[in-house]
């Protein structure tokens, strides 16, 4: 029997934040449930009571709505499937545990963790490459059992892997794939604790919410198998498993959340000010090679296209330079006024510190209307500033950089020395600048006149001036920059300078 529908599902522990490798894997399983029109999910496998993070979970949530990925369904839909996180499911584990259990196909397991480790250890010594639980407890009598429990041993649910099986499926990235049943050790599905192990609950809540088309990393493929098993002891459906490459960050380490690398989470790229649909296109391309032969897509292009094919069995390598590209190419296409609000929301957001809780529903509009407004940012100059640093750019965060570099003001901290020994370049620039027309030409005019006048050249000119308006001693083309900061600006800064030369004078 077919699936009558495309279901996926992401799946994540909320146990940190959302790195590249996840949200690469939700992309994936929303773009292929779009593209057959189907269903996409988010739940929560929180039964990891050590590593759970509940406040991670509404940051993964916002990460996924920054990206631009919507789920159907997800914690606080009331369906037919829900609810959404495991920890609130406990009692359909158990159900489908005790059925296993009175089937036989399930035995409880009274060895302790030293025991358990002991023999591992004993099979290691004796060259076995892969030891396995050696099924102490498989042979218990009824009655040692009752005895066990009545004392109240602690003991999980583990499941009997029959000999000599063969677990064969299609993988939809790797192709035919085939276990022996003899290299898997019987599992434990119910922990100590009463809490279910995710390769019991996985299968669970799949079947449950009626998943057709598993999509996850390749780290998950020796858990397929025993999996399988599960399916096959309950006689449902199996669904279509898809194991995709992993991503590497640089040439030895694989994106994982228990590597603390900023770099690798998703909220560091959102608050260097990248814009989601980069990301949504970026990471479409790593592990999946599209038969257009080009690397910018909009989401609908994306949606169009990815149908679970052309998906790539080596890794693939995060690059930062690519990603820039990418975005510096996706800023480039926002229309200018469209920039210009983008940009206003980052620079307030990030004056606030909030820019984590940054998505796409956050509009200028919204700012306008509750009067957030940076007062530097309605200034005309920096308007074209904006605008003309764009194209310079690889994320908002750059941009930011650039005008808190380039609109510095003078003061104490300018080295007094380096500028009086500029003075009649100074003078001369004062004494012509109120009878310029403020356009490129007059500005250039202006340069020249100033040249003539003080007869300096190259960085003997420009570093001076350079150095006045902004404490550097170089930038972008001088008549541009002096157009930029505006007649008035260029004026106070001089006028600021003489005030210091006088002080330095008298003193």
């Amino acid at each position: 029997m077919l699936f009558k529908k495309v279901r996926t599902r992401f799946a994540p522990s909320p146990t940190g934040m959302m790195h590249l490798g996840g949200a690469r894997t939700a992309l994936f399983n929303y773009l292929f449930a779009k593209h057959f029109k189907g269903d996409f999910i988010v739940r929560f496998e929180d039964t990891d009571l050590k590593r759970n993070d509940f406040s991670s979970i509404d940051q993964l949530l916002s990460d996924l709505k920054w990206l631009g990925i919507k789920p159907c369904a997800t914690i606080g839909t009331d369906d037919q499937y829900s609810p959404y996180r495991q920890s609130q499911r406990l009692n359909i584990y158990a159900k489908y545990a005790q059925e296993l259990l009175l089937t036989k196909k399930v035995y409880p397991c009274f060895c302790t963790p030293l025991e358990l480790k002991k023999v591992r250890e004993k099979q290691i010594k004796k060259g076995q490459t892969a030891p396995k639980y050696n099924r102490k407890c498989w042979s218990l009598s009824s009655q040692k059992i009752i005895e066990l429990q009545k004392a109240k041993t602690s003991f999980c649910l583990r499941f009997f892997v029959a000999p000599k099986q063969k677990i064969i499926f299609t993988d939809l990235v790797y192709g035919k794939m085939e276990f022996i049943s003899e290299n898997i050790e019987d599992f434990v599905i119910i922990k100590t604790n009463n809490y279910p192990t995710y390769n019991f609950a996985v299968v669970i809540d799949d079947y449950l919410m009626q998943i057709s088309h598993v999509w996850r990393g390749s780290d998950h493929l020796s858990n397929t198998p025993k999996q399988i098993l599960l399916y096959q002891t309950f006689g449902w459906q199996v669904p279509m498993f898809g194991h995709l490459s992993l991503i590497q960050f640089s040439s030895e380490t694989k994106m994982s959340k228990r590597f603390e690398i900023p770099e690798q989470h998703i909220d560091y790229y959102r608050v260097q000010g990248y814009l989601p649909e980069t990301f949504f296109n970026y990471l479409s391309l790593l592990g999946w090679t599209p038969d257009k032969f080009q690397e910018l897509f909009t989401q609908e292009e994306l949606i169009k296209l990815f149908d679970g094919n052309n998906l790539n069995k080596t890794q693939s390598i995060f690059s930062l330079s690519k990603l820039n590209w990418i975005n510096n190419k996706k800023l480039l296409q926002l229309s200018d006024e469209e920039f210009q609000k983008q940009w206003f929301i980052f620079a307030f957001l990030k004056k606030q510190k909030i820019l984590k809780n940054w998505n796409k529903d956050d509009n200028f509009e919204y700012f306008k209307k509750n009067n957030y407004q940076l007062q530097i940012l309605d200034h005309p100059r920096i308007v074209l500033m904006i605008l003309f640093f764009r194209k310079e750019i690889n994320s908002l965060e750059d941009l930011f950089l650039i005008l808190v570099k380039y609109i510095g003001c003078i003061d104490s901290l300018l080295d007094p020395e380096y500028l009086l020994l500029n003075h009649f370049l100074f003078q001369s620039l004062d004494k012509h600048i109120d009878e310029t027309i403020w356009d490129e030409n007059g500005i250039q005019s202006m340069l020249k006149q100033v040249q003539k006048d003080t007869n300096l050249k190259g960085r003997n000119f420009f570093a001076p001036i350079y150095y006045l308006i902004n404490k550097l001693k170089e930038g972008p083309a001088m008549s541009t920059l002096l157009f930029l900061f505006g007649k008035d600006e260029i004026k106070q800064r001089l006028k600021k300078y003489f005030e210091l030369h006088k002080t330095q004078k008298n003193n």
